[in-house]
């Protein structure tokens, strides 16, 4: 279908917007918590504004969505995109009235950041896509806005990293999430800081979960996971979020894949082979392991005993100590023998194999990976 005068205008409008705020990202933060936080301050406690984190993610969020827009996604896949932030936001249980509040805010820290009155006015539409879509996303959905489950085991590895074992509550089994996916996540150190983890482990009958947390400089809740973790706690989750493995179903059982596992996400490409190992039949699979250390390969030795017993699996490590351009030249090279490659880590290593496969003639169409946010 030829592009109309209008789409294009639309789409120049939200890249121009996209830049703006990547360049700008405290002028669009301050006035978008301003307008929301001056009409609802009871929002101020689910959102904590003064966390960096939190700032990065809702910047990140933002290019992606007006990155969306700008790369003139099929309105299908943007739709999806914006029912998945729907869901995920069922956690603060927000209302009609919330999300009215959040279209004025989002539309004025848009129109802020923006450089012309042609911006400004996109910024109103996008602003009504956004949080219409996401409202009635969230309300088709029936499933309970939030599920919990109880630390039964901390594990300390180098990194640092500590692996977490929890069991989810009786009516949370199997926990709802796909293997591959990330849920939302809030301990009970820092109440109303939600963060995403992804499981280690596929959905189990006896709802067993694993989760392998790094510390982050800065972060507040991986830092507070490593320091005050102990058996008994209570762990919230929300949404399932992702389409990393797209369920066992997104793996064909006859085409070679490539997992490329950075930091911690090695852990939902961990869940993935696992998943594999019990299905009957499976594709050629061989995992890249990217670390900046020898310490940091403290899975491998498990890797290798799965590769051991199920021989269409192979697990190799690539150390990297910086910019994960080691990590990047293997997954070209090995991405040539495959047809599927799957991507999971630090938004940085992910983009950074991503450039080096377009740069190499490698189809983007055969690369998955979640959003870099």
């Amino acid at each position: 279908m030829a592009r109309t005068d209008e789409d294009g205008s639309a789409q120049s409008a939200a890249a121009r917007l996209r830049q703006a705020v990547r360049n700008n990202p405290g002028t669009f933060v301050r006035a978008f918590h301003l307008e929301l936080f001056g009409s609802a301050p009871e929002l101020a406690e689910q959102f904590p504004s003064g966390l960096g984190e939190h700032r990065t993610a809702l910047v990140q969020m933002v290019e992606h969505i007006l990155g969306a827009f700008a790369e003139g996604s099929d309105p299908p896949a943007l739709i999806d995109l914006l029912g998945q932030l729907g869901r995920d936001h069922r956690k603060h249980r927000l209302g009609e009235r919330d999300y009215r509040l959040a279209r004025t805010a989002f539309a004025k820290a848009l129109a802020e950041t923006a450089r012309s009155s042609q911006d400004r006015a996109f910024a109103e539409r996008a602003a009504d896509l956004v949080c219409q879509v996401m409202e009635q996303e969230a309300s088709r959905d029936s499933s309970p806005e939030t599920w919990g489950a109880e630390v039964v085991e901390r594990i300390d590895r180098p990194g640092p990293t500590v692996v977490v074992r929890l069991l989810a509550d009786p009516e949370a089994r199997p926990a709802p999430f796909a293997v591959g996916q990330y849920l939302a996540t809030r301990v009970p150190q820092c109440p109303g800081h939600w963060r995403y983890f992804s499981p280690a482990l596929p959905p189990h009958e006896n709802g067993e979960l694993e989760f392998h947390i790094r510390a982050i400089p800065g972060g507040a809740v991986s830092g507070a996971v490593l320091k005050h973790t102990r058996p008994g706690d209570r762990w919230t989750f929300g949404a399932s979020y992702g389409r990393l493995g797209a369920g066992l179903d997104g793996v064909p059982s006859d085409q070679a894949v490539l997992l490329v596992a950075g930091d911690t996400g090695l852990a939902p490409l961990r869940a993935l082979a696992l998943a594999l190992a019990v299905r009957a039949q499976n594709p050629r699979v061989t995992m890249l392991v990217g670390a900046r250390t020898r310490a940091e390969l403290y899975d491998l030795p498990d890797l290798r005993d799965l590769a051991r017993s199920n021989t269409w699996f192979n697990a190799l490590p690539v150390l990297d100590p910086s910019s994960w351009s080691a990590l990047a030249r293997a997954t070209v090279e090995f991405s040539s023998r495959s047809d599927l490659v799957l991507l999971s880590g630090p938004s940085e290593m992910s983009s950074t194999c991503v450039d080096a496969l377009r740069s190499n003639g490698v189809p983007l169409g055969k690369v998955r990976h979640d959003p870099f946010w």
